[in-house]
């Protein structure tokens, strides 16, 4: 970014709940489709950690997820790598062999901490109950 040091990210406002947004150094990133959207909240539940795309894949569609799920999932952290990227956080989303994806975003405090069920809440709030859902007990995806 012009103007920018290298290595250095712009401070962060992430806002969870209602309609997750973003703000980098007063821009205001657009986060694309609520399934995006999803994945990203997803991803910064388990912030700092390694998520398998299984897992994204999961906690998106649950055991409705199409064939396709696992390309989906890479074309939106694609989609989200490059609105980060056009703001000075290129690295922001890192990956490894096997499917896994770890976000870690310059944020500078965060007011509270989300565990796996106010991710879902996050995220049904944004796609609806249409699209988010655990899978049933017992259910071994394929």
């Amino acid at each position: 970014m012009i103007g920018q040091q290298q290595g250095v990210s712009p401070r962060c406002r992430l806002t969870v709940l209602g309609p997750p947004g973003l703000s980098c150094g007063g821009a205001e990133l657009d986060l694309g489709a609520p399934q995006q959207q999803a994945v990203l909240m997803l991803l910064l539940a388990r912030s700092g950690s390694f998520v398998r795309v299984g897992e994204l894949v999961d906690g998106l569609w649950g055991y409705r997820a199409p064939a396709t799920g696992e390309a989906v999932i890479r074309t939106y952290i694609f989609r989200i790598r490059r609105v980060f990227s056009a703001h000075g956080l290129a690295s922001a989303i890192r990956s490894q062999a096997g499917g896994l994806f770890r976000v870690d975003l310059p944020v500078r405090r965060l007011r509270a901490r989300l565990d796996r069920r106010s991710t879902v809440a996050v995220a049904k709030s944004a796609l609806g109950d249409r699209a988010v859902g655990a899978a049933p007990a017992g259910f071994v995806r394929p």
